[in-house]
Protein backbone atom coordinates (compact mmCIF):
# COMPACT_ATOMS: atom_id res chain seq x y z
CA UNK A 1 0.00 0.00 0.00
CA UNK A 2 1.20 3.70 -0.79
CA UNK A 3 1.06 6.20 2.19
CA UNK A 4 -1.63 8.32 0.91
CA UNK A 5 -0.07 11.84 0.37
CA UNK A 6 -1.79 14.88 1.85
CA UNK A 7 -4.30 16.49 -0.33
CA UNK A 8 -2.61 18.95 -2.72
CA UNK A 9 -4.47 22.86 -2.93
CA UNK A 10 -4.98 21.81 -6.92
CA UNK A 11 -7.98 19.09 -5.87
CA UNK A 12 -10.24 21.52 -4.14
CA UNK A 13 -9.07 24.17 -6.91
CA UNK A 14 -10.15 21.58 -9.77
CA UNK A 15 -13.12 20.10 -7.76
CA UNK A 16 -14.64 23.38 -7.30
CA UNK A 17 -13.72 24.42 -10.55
CA UNK A 18 -16.10 21.88 -11.90
CA UNK A 19 -18.59 20.94 -9.37
CA UNK A 20 -19.92 24.95 -9.47
CA UNK A 21 -21.34 26.45 -5.84
CA UNK A 22 -21.81 24.16 -3.13
CA UNK A 23 -25.18 22.98 -2.80
CA UNK A 24 -26.88 23.05 0.78
CA UNK A 25 -30.01 20.87 0.03
CA UNK A 26 -29.72 17.71 -1.86
CA UNK A 27 -30.30 17.01 -5.68
CA UNK A 28 -30.32 14.58 -8.13
CA UNK A 29 -27.44 14.36 -10.10
CA UNK A 30 -26.99 12.85 -13.42
CA UNK A 31 -26.25 9.29 -11.83
CA UNK A 32 -29.66 9.01 -10.35
CA UNK A 33 -28.42 9.63 -6.61
CA UNK A 34 -28.82 12.49 -4.45
CA UNK A 35 -25.79 15.31 -3.26
CA UNK A 36 -25.14 18.00 -1.12
CA UNK A 37 -22.07 19.81 -0.81
CA UNK A 38 -19.40 19.54 -3.86
CA UNK A 39 -20.83 16.80 -5.37
CA UNK A 40 -21.32 14.73 -2.08
CA UNK A 41 -23.76 11.56 -1.63
CA UNK A 42 -23.40 10.11 2.13
CA UNK A 43 -22.86 11.85 5.23
CA UNK A 44 -19.87 11.21 7.94
CA UNK A 45 -21.53 7.70 8.71
CA UNK A 46 -21.83 6.93 5.27
CA UNK A 47 -25.46 6.85 4.75
CA UNK A 48 -27.08 8.39 1.69
CA UNK A 49 -28.59 11.56 1.47
CA UNK A 50 -31.98 11.40 -0.29
CA UNK A 51 -34.59 13.67 -1.46
CA UNK A 52 -35.17 16.94 0.81
CA UNK A 53 -31.91 16.72 2.81
CA UNK A 54 -29.87 19.46 3.70
CA UNK A 55 -26.63 20.76 4.85
CA UNK A 56 -25.11 24.36 6.82
CA UNK A 57 -22.36 26.12 5.46
CA UNK A 58 -20.27 24.39 7.68
CA UNK A 59 -20.41 21.24 6.44
CA UNK A 60 -19.76 21.72 3.29
CA UNK A 61 -16.06 21.36 3.54
CA UNK A 62 -16.02 18.77 6.06
CA UNK A 63 -18.08 16.51 3.71
CA UNK A 64 -16.46 16.91 1.02
CA UNK A 65 -12.96 16.45 2.64
CA UNK A 66 -14.29 13.33 3.91
CA UNK A 67 -15.56 11.70 0.54
CA UNK A 68 -12.27 12.62 -0.97
CA UNK A 69 -10.12 11.03 1.67
CA UNK A 70 -13.17 8.07 1.94
CA UNK A 71 -12.85 7.87 -2.34
CA UNK A 72 -9.02 8.10 -2.92
CA UNK A 73 -8.03 5.03 -0.28
CA UNK A 74 -8.90 1.99 -2.77
CA UNK A 75 -6.76 3.99 -5.14
CA UNK A 76 -4.13 4.33 -2.78
CA UNK A 77 -4.24 0.57 -2.02
CA UNK A 78 -4.57 0.10 -5.71
CA UNK A 79 -0.80 1.45 -6.69
CA UNK A 80 2.94 -0.18 -6.88
CA UNK A 81 4.64 2.55 -7.19
CA UNK A 82 5.11 6.32 -5.43
CA UNK A 83 3.50 9.62 -7.32
CA UNK A 84 3.81 12.71 -6.79
CA UNK A 85 1.47 15.40 -5.18
CA UNK A 86 -0.34 16.39 -9.28
CA UNK A 87 -0.92 12.94 -9.85
CA UNK A 88 -2.36 12.22 -6.52
CA UNK A 89 -4.87 15.20 -7.16
CA UNK A 90 -5.39 14.05 -10.35
CA UNK A 91 -6.58 10.37 -9.01
CA UNK A 92 -8.31 12.07 -5.70
CA UNK A 93 -10.37 14.19 -8.47
CA UNK A 94 -11.11 11.03 -10.42
CA UNK A 95 -12.31 8.21 -7.40
CA UNK A 96 -14.63 11.09 -6.22
CA UNK A 97 -16.23 11.34 -9.12
CA UNK A 98 -16.49 7.65 -10.41
CA UNK A 99 -16.03 5.87 -7.18
CA UNK A 100 -13.01 4.42 -5.15
CA UNK A 101 -13.54 1.12 -6.48
CA UNK A 102 -14.13 2.21 -10.17
CA UNK A 103 -11.10 4.32 -9.85
CA UNK A 104 -8.50 1.62 -8.14
CA UNK A 105 -9.60 -1.06 -10.90
CA UNK A 106 -9.46 1.50 -13.70
CA UNK A 107 -6.67 1.96 -16.88
CA UNK A 108 -5.60 5.09 -15.14
CA UNK A 109 -4.25 2.82 -12.60
CA UNK A 110 -3.35 -0.26 -14.59
CA UNK A 111 -1.31 1.95 -16.96
CA UNK A 112 0.68 4.17 -14.31
CA UNK A 113 1.56 1.14 -12.39
CA UNK A 114 3.23 -0.19 -15.76
CA UNK A 115 5.15 3.56 -15.74
CA UNK A 116 3.12 4.66 -18.79
CA UNK A 117 2.21 7.66 -17.48
CA UNK A 118 0.90 9.72 -21.30
CA UNK A 119 -1.56 6.38 -21.46
CA UNK A 120 -2.80 6.69 -18.04
CA UNK A 121 -3.44 10.49 -18.39
CA UNK A 122 -5.54 9.36 -21.76
CA UNK A 123 -7.77 7.15 -19.91
CA UNK A 124 -9.24 9.84 -17.53
CA UNK A 125 -10.94 10.55 -20.86
CA UNK A 126 -12.84 7.20 -20.81
CA UNK A 127 -15.40 8.03 -17.84
CA UNK A 128 -17.81 10.43 -19.29
CA UNK A 129 -20.65 8.39 -19.15
CA UNK A 130 -23.20 8.00 -16.53
CA UNK A 131 -26.92 5.84 -16.34
CA UNK A 132 -29.57 7.79 -15.71
CA UNK A 133 -33.84 6.76 -14.93
CA UNK A 134 -34.63 9.91 -16.86
CA UNK A 135 -33.85 13.37 -17.90
CA UNK A 136 -32.64 15.66 -14.68
CA UNK A 137 -34.96 17.93 -12.86
CA UNK A 138 -32.86 20.85 -13.93
CA UNK A 139 -33.13 19.69 -17.85
CA UNK A 140 -36.56 19.83 -17.66
CA UNK A 141 -37.10 22.79 -15.38
CA UNK A 142 -34.43 25.02 -18.19
CA UNK A 143 -35.51 23.04 -20.92
CA UNK A 144 -32.93 20.93 -22.45
CA UNK A 145 -33.72 17.42 -21.71
CA UNK A 146 -33.24 15.58 -24.88
CA UNK A 147 -35.96 15.02 -27.38
CA UNK A 148 -34.51 11.77 -28.25
CA UNK A 149 -34.88 8.78 -26.79
CA UNK A 150 -38.31 9.55 -25.40
CA UNK A 151 -39.12 9.65 -22.40
CA UNK A 152 -42.56 10.61 -20.00
CA UNK A 153 -43.23 13.60 -18.85
CA UNK A 154 -45.08 12.15 -16.29
CA UNK A 155 -43.23 9.62 -14.82
CA UNK A 156 -39.96 11.17 -15.86
CA UNK A 157 -38.71 8.30 -17.14
CA UNK A 158 -37.17 7.17 -20.56
CA UNK A 159 -38.79 5.37 -22.71
CA UNK A 160 -37.66 1.78 -24.87
CA UNK A 161 -38.95 1.42 -28.49
CA UNK A 162 -41.78 -0.57 -27.02
CA UNK A 163 -42.83 2.28 -24.42
CA UNK A 164 -41.85 0.29 -21.30
CA UNK A 165 -39.50 2.57 -19.05
CA UNK A 166 -35.82 1.79 -19.33
CA UNK A 167 -32.36 3.24 -18.08
CA UNK A 168 -30.19 5.47 -20.77
CA UNK A 169 -26.54 5.66 -20.65
CA UNK A 170 -25.80 9.05 -21.39
CA UNK A 171 -22.26 10.97 -22.43
CA UNK A 172 -21.67 14.39 -20.94
CA UNK A 173 -19.54 16.56 -22.44
CA UNK A 174 -18.75 18.61 -19.43
CA UNK A 175 -17.77 14.92 -18.24
CA UNK A 176 -14.66 14.84 -20.95
CA UNK A 177 -13.89 18.54 -19.56
CA UNK A 178 -13.49 17.28 -16.30
CA UNK A 179 -11.65 14.38 -17.30
CA UNK A 180 -9.21 16.15 -19.52
CA UNK A 181 -8.62 18.34 -16.62
CA UNK A 182 -7.55 15.96 -14.56
CA UNK A 183 -4.82 14.34 -16.56
CA UNK A 184 -3.60 17.81 -17.19
CA UNK A 185 -3.22 18.00 -13.81
CA UNK A 186 -1.92 14.60 -13.76
CA UNK A 187 1.34 15.45 -16.01
CA UNK A 188 1.82 18.35 -14.43
CA UNK A 189 -0.04 21.47 -16.64
CA UNK A 190 -2.27 23.66 -15.95
CA UNK A 191 -5.81 22.45 -17.40
CA UNK A 192 -7.39 26.09 -18.20
CA UNK A 193 -6.17 26.46 -21.17
CA UNK A 194 -6.15 23.41 -22.25
CA UNK A 195 -10.14 22.67 -21.87
CA UNK A 196 -11.67 26.14 -22.26
CA UNK A 197 -15.43 25.09 -22.81
CA UNK A 198 -14.93 26.08 -26.63
CA UNK A 199 -12.08 23.85 -26.98
CA UNK A 200 -13.73 20.66 -26.00
CA UNK A 201 -16.04 18.72 -28.69
CA UNK A 202 -18.29 15.70 -27.79
CA UNK A 203 -21.29 14.44 -30.63
CA UNK A 204 -22.84 11.19 -29.98
CA UNK A 205 -26.56 10.32 -30.98
CA UNK A 206 -28.62 7.30 -29.09
CA UNK A 207 -28.78 3.65 -30.09
CA UNK A 208 -31.23 0.67 -28.92
CA UNK A 209 -29.20 -1.99 -27.16
CA UNK A 210 -31.11 -5.04 -26.51
CA UNK A 211 -29.17 -6.86 -24.83
CA UNK A 212 -28.74 -4.67 -22.08
CA UNK A 213 -32.23 -3.11 -22.26
CA UNK A 214 -31.08 0.39 -22.61
CA UNK A 215 -30.33 3.09 -24.36
CA UNK A 216 -26.57 3.91 -25.20
CA UNK A 217 -24.78 7.39 -26.16
CA UNK A 218 -22.67 6.23 -29.39
CA UNK A 219 -19.85 8.44 -29.90
CA UNK A 220 -19.57 9.99 -33.15
CA UNK A 221 -16.79 12.74 -32.99
CA UNK A 222 -14.93 14.30 -29.62
CA UNK A 223 -11.56 16.00 -28.80
CA UNK A 224 -8.81 13.42 -27.94
CA UNK A 225 -6.65 13.99 -25.40
CA UNK A 226 -3.45 14.52 -27.44
CA UNK A 227 -4.68 17.90 -28.74
CA UNK A 228 -5.51 18.83 -25.21
CA UNK A 229 -1.80 17.64 -23.96
CA UNK A 230 -0.36 19.86 -27.08
CA UNK A 231 -1.89 23.13 -25.41
CA UNK A 232 -1.59 22.15 -21.88
CA UNK A 233 2.41 21.56 -22.18
CA UNK A 234 2.65 25.39 -22.53
CA UNK A 235 1.40 25.36 -19.09
CA UNK A 236 3.58 23.60 -16.69
CA UNK A 237 2.72 23.73 -13.10
CA UNK A 238 5.67 23.10 -11.71
CA UNK A 239 8.89 21.25 -13.61
CA UNK A 240 9.85 19.37 -10.15
CA UNK A 241 6.36 17.88 -9.90
CA UNK A 242 6.53 16.51 -13.37
CA UNK A 243 6.06 12.93 -13.32
CA UNK A 244 9.07 11.04 -14.00
CA UNK A 245 10.21 8.42 -15.70
CA UNK A 246 9.41 4.91 -14.54
CA UNK A 247 11.62 2.94 -11.87
CA UNK A 248 14.45 1.20 -12.96
CA UNK A 249 14.41 -2.09 -12.85
CA UNK A 250 16.26 -3.31 -9.23
CA UNK A 251 19.13 -5.40 -9.69
CA UNK A 252 19.17 -9.02 -8.50
CA UNK A 253 20.41 -9.65 -4.92
CA UNK A 254 23.78 -11.11 -4.72
CA UNK A 255 25.24 -13.89 -2.45
CA UNK A 256 28.41 -12.68 -0.30
CA UNK A 257 31.54 -15.24 -1.29
CA UNK A 258 33.81 -15.62 1.70
CA UNK A 259 37.35 -14.81 0.37
CA UNK A 260 40.93 -15.39 2.01
CA UNK A 261 42.62 -12.48 2.43
CA UNK A 262 45.43 -11.87 0.38
CA UNK A 263 48.77 -10.56 1.91
CA UNK A 264 49.52 -7.30 1.89
CA UNK A 265 51.99 -6.26 -0.81
CA UNK A 266 54.05 -3.11 -0.18
CA UNK A 267 54.52 -0.91 -3.03
CA UNK A 268 57.90 -0.88 -4.38
CA UNK A 269 59.72 2.82 -4.21
CA UNK A 270 59.16 4.41 -7.75
CA UNK A 271 62.44 3.80 -10.27
CA UNK A 272 64.07 7.02 -11.14
CA UNK A 273 64.16 6.41 -15.23
CA UNK A 274 66.86 8.54 -16.27
CA UNK A 275 66.79 9.90 -20.13
CA UNK A 276 68.53 8.56 -22.92
CA UNK A 277 71.87 10.58 -24.12
CA UNK A 278 71.84 12.96 -26.84
CA UNK A 279 72.78 11.15 -29.84
CA UNK A 280 76.06 12.77 -31.41
CA UNK A 281 75.03 14.35 -34.66
CA UNK A 282 77.81 12.84 -37.37
CA UNK A 283 79.38 15.16 -39.25
CA UNK A 284 78.74 14.58 -43.24
CA UNK A 285 82.06 12.71 -44.59
CA UNK A 286 82.85 14.58 -48.29
CA UNK A 287 83.64 12.37 -50.66
CA UNK A 288 87.11 12.24 -52.51
CA UNK A 289 88.41 14.88 -54.62
CA UNK A 290 89.83 13.75 -57.57
CA UNK A 291 92.79 15.34 -59.52
CA UNK A 292 91.41 17.04 -62.09
CA UNK A 293 92.77 16.59 -65.68
CA UNK A 294 95.15 19.83 -66.69
CA UNK A 295 94.10 21.17 -70.16
CA UNK A 296 95.57 23.75 -72.15
CA UNK A 297 94.09 27.09 -71.01
CA UNK A 298 92.44 28.08 -74.44
CA UNK A 299 90.97 24.56 -74.05
CA UNK A 300 87.17 24.32 -74.38
CA UNK A 301 85.78 20.52 -73.61
CA UNK A 302 82.29 21.93 -74.06
CA UNK A 303 82.95 22.39 -77.94
CA UNK A 304 83.20 18.94 -79.41
CA UNK A 305 85.55 17.14 -81.42
CA UNK A 306 86.84 18.36 -84.89
CA UNK A 307 87.94 15.60 -88.03
CA UNK A 308 92.19 15.59 -88.16
CA UNK A 309 92.34 16.94 -91.24
CA UNK A 310 90.72 20.35 -89.68
CA UNK A 311 94.27 20.78 -87.38
CA UNK A 312 97.15 23.10 -87.36
CA UNK A 313 99.21 20.86 -85.26
CA UNK A 314 98.17 17.76 -87.48
CA UNK A 315 99.35 19.29 -90.77
CA UNK A 316 102.52 21.26 -88.59
CA UNK A 317 103.65 17.90 -87.57
CA UNK A 318 103.16 16.55 -91.15
CA UNK A 319 105.66 19.17 -92.59
CA UNK A 320 108.03 18.36 -89.67
CA UNK A 321 108.36 14.47 -90.17
CA UNK A 322 109.01 15.37 -94.19
CA UNK A 323 111.22 18.00 -93.74
CA UNK A 324 113.37 16.13 -91.41
CA UNK A 325 113.27 13.20 -93.63
CA UNK A 326 114.32 15.25 -96.07
CA UNK A 327 116.77 17.03 -94.59
CA UNK A 328 118.65 13.83 -93.01
CA UNK A 329 118.51 11.63 -96.31
CA UNK A 330 119.80 13.69 -99.11
CA UNK A 331 121.74 17.55 -97.20
CA UNK A 332 123.98 15.93 -94.88
CA UNK A 333 126.34 15.23 -97.33
CA UNK A 334 126.36 18.26 -99.28
CA UNK A 335 126.70 20.07 -95.40
CA UNK A 336 129.75 18.24 -95.09
CA UNK A 337 131.46 19.06 -98.40
CA UNK A 338 130.89 23.40 -97.89
CA UNK A 339 131.71 23.39 -94.81
CA UNK A 340 134.64 25.48 -95.61
CA UNK A 341 133.25 27.89 -97.84
CA UNK A 342 132.21 31.28 -97.37
CA UNK A 343 128.74 32.37 -96.87
CA UNK A 344 128.21 33.21 -100.57
CA UNK A 345 129.86 30.71 -101.50
CA UNK A 346 128.03 28.22 -99.60
CA UNK A 347 124.33 29.96 -100.73
CA UNK A 348 125.93 29.40 -104.25
CA UNK A 349 127.06 25.67 -104.00
CA UNK A 350 123.78 25.42 -102.39
CA UNK A 351 121.48 26.84 -105.63
CA UNK A 352 123.82 24.68 -107.53
CA UNK A 353 123.78 21.88 -106.30
CA UNK A 354 120.44 20.26 -106.48
CA UNK A 355 120.85 18.27 -103.55
CA UNK A 356 121.96 21.04 -101.26
CA UNK A 357 118.99 22.94 -102.26
CA UNK A 358 117.14 19.84 -101.71
CA UNK A 359 118.34 19.06 -97.96
CA UNK A 360 118.17 23.00 -97.23
CA UNK A 361 114.54 23.04 -98.32
CA UNK A 362 113.60 19.71 -96.11
CA UNK A 363 115.42 21.86 -93.02
CA UNK A 364 113.16 25.26 -93.90
CA UNK A 365 110.20 23.35 -93.91
CA UNK A 366 110.74 21.24 -90.83
CA UNK A 367 111.36 24.89 -89.08
CA UNK A 368 107.84 25.80 -90.50
CA UNK A 369 106.51 22.76 -89.63
CA UNK A 370 107.98 23.16 -85.97
CA UNK A 371 106.08 26.88 -86.43
CA UNK A 372 102.50 25.54 -87.39
CA UNK A 373 102.32 23.01 -84.59
CA UNK A 374 103.27 25.68 -82.10
CA UNK A 375 100.74 27.95 -83.36
CA UNK A 376 98.26 25.12 -83.88
CA UNK A 377 98.73 23.89 -79.88
CA UNK A 378 98.23 27.65 -78.43
CA UNK A 379 95.57 27.77 -80.65
CA UNK A 380 93.50 24.76 -79.79
CA UNK A 381 89.76 24.75 -78.78
CA UNK A 382 88.76 20.85 -79.64
CA UNK A 383 89.61 17.76 -78.83
CA UNK A 384 91.00 15.78 -81.99
CA UNK A 385 88.95 12.47 -83.61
Amino acid sequence: MIVPPELHPKTLELLFEFEGKPRLTARLCEGNRYEVAYGVTYDLNDVPFKKGDTITPEQVMPLTLYALRKEAAPVWNALDRDVTPYQAAALACLAFNIGGSAAAGSSVVRHLNEGRYEDAAAAFGLWTGATSPGPSPTEIGAGIAPQFPEWSRATGRWLSPDGKPCMYFRRFRGLLRRHHAEACLFLGFDWREAVKNDAIELATEAVWNAAKGRWEDKIIRQTEFPAVLAVARKYPLQAALIAQEPDPPKPAPTIPVEVEALPEVKPEPPVEVLPPPPIPKEKPVSPPKLPQPTLPNDFDPNAGAKAMVYSRRFWGWVLIILGRFSFFSDGSAGLLAQTGGTVGAVANGIAADPLLLDAYTGFAVMIAGEAVRWWGEKKATKVLK
